[in-house]
């Protein structure tokens, strides 16, 4: 694999949550002992037939697709945010009849139910959790989906926009999923892939910090993607320009007052909601049932004080959480695409053409597309073939490190 390279500020969280655990306690679970496979369950298999059908239904009728798709759920090992094991689970979708050409490890878009997740994902939904299985495995590579840490089979609190444990849940997955593929008879591709959507964006950044030495990854593509949390990012959801920015706000305030050295929620939330956001962003809720519960905008969400510290960007414990889950500086040394759209009302499409930038300023082959003017829960589609469309070229060409 080639090398990646990080800025200097990249992924304080990749090593200060390991770091943190005390000496008393038992040592974090080795490599060989993370993404170890517990069950595998096998889902459904799509004839070649309905995985057509399915790929009509969900829009994608014009994108070619030559093999049935087999689905498996694994449940495997991986970490918590202290680095303590954790089970997690993933979905495996492997083509019917051919040897894959590569894997392609996806990441999802935010879930805040923890059933919202491509292991529990039906192929009649055309969702962004089962649409990209039968896309890509459907055309002969190998597709692995993590549910994250805290989503699924996994138990505890989703650590929501927390780039250590999407990196090691990703990373994981791809452990898991290689030995169940070995069990199975399944020829295991040397080249890999990374592409996600939304936090699945952030994710894959988080992921290709850290990806396996005995990988060869050949590029990554972000969908909408929110890689700069603690200035763009949060500048951007404060304008409440949809209406779902307050639910999206308090699940990365719920998610780091447990992860974090926090103050007692009052003194950044206002009444009510001191006393109701954890509840809300416990996993057994979805989006339609927080949206009710939470203000219009996410100014009405905040104390005033503390929503006035993040509006002159002074440096407080959320502040500075935001800031070790940044995603945006880190530069791999593979070709890399970062798809947005201008209109998008969740996620500031600027951070893709910053990040874009900063990444060639580093070396490295990087462009930012736009894809049209879009909302951004529906973005993942028109990038979706894109994104494959680009993998079976640089598939076709040989990689530097072919051997």
């Amino acid at each position: 694999m080639q090398a990646l390279r990080l800025g200097p500020l990249v992924f304080g969280a990749l090593s200060a949550t390991l770091a943190a655990c005390s000496a008393s306690e038992p040592d974090p679970p080795t490599l060989e002992q993370r993404g170890l496979p517990h069950d595998v369950i096998s889902l459904d298999r799509v004839p070649l037939g309905e995985v057509r059908a399915a790929l009509a239904d969900a829009g994608f009728a014009e994108l070619a697709v030559e093999h049935g798709v087999n689905l498996t759920k694994v449940v495997y090992d991986t970490i918590d945010a202290q680095g303590a094991p954790i089970l997690a689970s993933l979905l495996l979708a492997a083509p019917s009849d051919c040897a894959p050409v590569a894997v392609v490890n996806y990441q999802h878009g935010t879930a805040f139910g923890r059933d919202e997740v491509p292991s529990r994902a039906d192929v009649a939904d055309a969702d962004d959790r089962s649409v990209p299985a039968l896309v890509f495995a459907g055309h002969c590579y190998l597709l692995i989906a993590s549910d994250y840490v805290g989503l699924g089979v996994s138990p505890g609190r989703h650590p929501f926009m927390h780039a250590a444990t999407e990196a090691s849940a990703v990373v994981d997955a791809w452990r898991a999923a290689r030995r169940v593929a070995e069990q199975q008879g399944i020829a295991w591709p040397k080249d890999a892939f990374l592409v996600g959507f939304s936090q699945g964006g952030h994710a894959t950044l988080a992921a290709a910090a850290t990806w396996p030495s005995d990988s060869r990854l050949r590029a990554l593509a972000g969908i909408s993607g929110p890689y700069n949390l603690s200035d763009i990012q949060l500048e951007f959801t404060l304008e409440g320009q949809s209406p779902v920015d307050s639910a999206y706000l308090g699940y990365v305030l719920s998610a780091y007052a447990h992860l974090y050295p926090a103050p007692a929620a009052s003194a950044y939330l206002k009444p009510p909601y001191d006393r109701a956001l954890a509840e809300l962003f416990d996993g057994s809720q979805h989006i339609q049932d927080i949206i009710p519960n939470l203000p219009a905008t996410p100014r009405e969400l905040l104390a005033p004080e503390f929503a006035d510290q993040l509006e002159r960007h002074e440096a407080n414990w959320f502040s500075t959480a935001l800031a070790e889950n940044d995603v945006d500086r880190v530069t791999p040394s593979v070709p890399v695409r970062l798809y947005y759209s201008q209109t998008d009302e969740i996620v500031a499409p600027e951070q893709s053409v910053r990040t874009s930038a900063r990444m060639r300023a580093g070396g490295v082959a990087a462009e930012a597309i736009d894809i049209g003017p879009i909302d951004h829960l529906s973005s993942w589609r028109p990038a979706l073939g894109n994104v494959r469309n680009w993998f079976d070229e640089l598939l076709a060409k040989p990689s530097a490190t072919s051997e």
